[in-house]
């Protein structure tokens, strides 16, 4: 039989099924059981049933023909998670453990995966995967209207596709940053071009994974959770909303977002000299606590770390930029490099050949070529704040080189040992930054004034969110 999308027969009745549990703890295992695949003659309704049964458990379907190679080896492979979109039913999601019935999916075959038709029944099949809340799949997406959270485990299964205006409006879209136990080299290298000062190379380890926003906060989504509480209807509280929605937000200060709360204590130095955050505790109005309502997310959704930023901006890679270049003080060599992932200095002017220069400014979110990890405007667009403290000269907390800071959340004091309260970093530089400021390692960063005062808002700084898993 052919490879999947090479005219498959339509018929397929009766069909085959597996059933996978997602491992955790002994004792707590989200298990499938009972797996069947059926569609009705004439139809091309597909519904898969199942049984779960132990914990709870998030939910996802693949679907699956076999195939013969030319040198007559056969195996499974999966359609494609582009031909398994329009699911309903107790898919992409948590379910509840129901040992007195069966769970049903539903699959319009004929809307995702037309002009293919089944053989035999025994050559195509439903693939049902349950997994702990600990371990969930790589794409989550939060409906901030009602609350409900659906989750993916490929970009291609998104429904609509990841370039819907909905992905930057009611619907918020994280992936998952495969990071528990890993360690990377953050900050420039002092032997790179594009090196500063503040830029200290030092090692970092997770110990845990974390989902990082696919794209930075759209206005939408500013005004949609800051308006939400107050009953204000989302375009209301900026004429020009409607026609910035898909934008980045900007304007913005730490306390706006929740990182500034005036007397909440900063992070505090233990005996061995790491240094622990109050990262969980944010201020009743701000944006954060209003995402965290929305989405259902709790106290784990939260600006990233500069290492969280970082080590996914990276997505493996240890050159200047995510695409694998590295940086030249060559304006024109930047302009070519840059052009396809990064919205900066240079392609956000337009010269008017009389004289003038029209800055257009920041573009919907996601224009841009996206990292390996199908991440969008790390570079570029806007500047986007962590929730690292940091101060200008103090970097002593990431000296030693030979040093493992274990998910490390920025220096505590000031050069004066004074505790900095609004000192933040910010990351991956914006629409009017040169090349050097949108590197991968650059890092930027407030003082005071700057970051509290109104006068400190500036089109250039915006942010996006993460959402760090722990293992219950």
């Amino acid at each position: 039989m052919k490879k999947p999308g090479n005219g498959l027969a339509r018929n397929f009745l009766a069909l085959s099924s597996v059933a996978f549990a997602g491992l955790l703890h002994a004792g707590d295992v989200p298990t499938v059981s009972d797996v069947s695949m059926l569609q009705p003659q004439g139809s091309r309704l597909v519904t898969v049933s199942y049984r779960l049964t132990g914990a709870p458990g998030i939910v996802t379907l693949d679907v699956q023909t076999n195939f013969t190679t030319a040198a007559g080896a056969t195996g499974w492979a999966s359609i494609g998670g582009a031909n398994i979109t329009h699911v309903t039913g107790d898919a992409y999601r948590l379910v509840q453990n129901d040992e007195s019935g069966l769970k049903k999916i539903y699959w319009a075959a004929e809307k995702s995966w037309p002009d293919h038709r089944i053989d035999a029944p025994d050559k195509i099949r439903a693939v049902v995967r349950a997994v702990s809340t600990n371990t969930p799949p790589d794409y989550m997406v939060c409906n901030l209207i009602d609350g409900t959270r659906f989750y993916y485990d490929t970009v291609e299964q998104l429904p609509g596709g990841i370039d819907s205006d909905d992905y930057r409006k009611h619907l918020f879209v994280m992936r998952k940053i495969h990071a528990k136990g890993r360690t990377f080299r953050m900050c420039t290298a002092t032997s790179q071009a594009g090196y500063e000062w503040h830029d200290t190379p030092h090692l970092v380890g997770f110990t845990h994974d974390y989902y990082m926003g696919v794209f930075e906060i759209t206005q939408w989504q500013w005004y949609y959770a800051m308006n939400k509480a107050t009953g204000v209807s989302a375009n209301a509280k900026d004429p020009s909303f409607k026609k910035g929605e898909m934008l980045p937000v900007e304007n913005f200060i730490p306390a706006d977002i929740g990182l500034w709360q005036g007397t909440l204590p900063g992070p505090t130095k233990t005996e061995d000299g790491e240094y622990i955050d109050n990262w969980t505790v944010v201020g009743d109005r701000c944006f954060v606590a209003q995402m965290r309502t929305l989405t259902g997310l709790g106290e784990k959704l939260h600006s990233p770390t500069e290492a969280q930023w970082e080590f996914a901006c990276r997505a493996g890679t240890h050159t200047s930029f995510n695409d694998g270049t590295d940086y030249t003080n060559d304006v024109e060599v930047m302009a070519s490099t840059l052009t396809n992932i990064a919205r900066y200095a240079v392609n956000s002017m337009v010269d008017n050949g009389n004289g003038t220069v029209t800055t257009n400014g920041t573009v919907r979110v996601g224009s841009y070529r996206p990292n390996a990890w199908g991440l969008y405007d790390m570079h570029g667009n806007v500047a986007e704040w962590c929730r690292d403290h940091r101060g200008w000269n103090d970097m002593t907390s990431y000296k030693d080189a030979t040093k493992v800071y274990v998910d490390p959340v920025g220096p505590a004091e000031a050069d004066g040992g004074a505790y900095i309260s609004t000192h933040y970093s910010i990351r991956g530089g914006g629409w009017r930054n040169s090349a050097m400021d949108c590197q991968s390692g650059h890092r930027g960063g407030s003082d005071n004034c700057w970051a509290m005062q109104k006068d400190g808002r500036t089109t250039v700084i915006g942010g996006r969110l993460s959402f760090t898993i722990f293992e219950e």
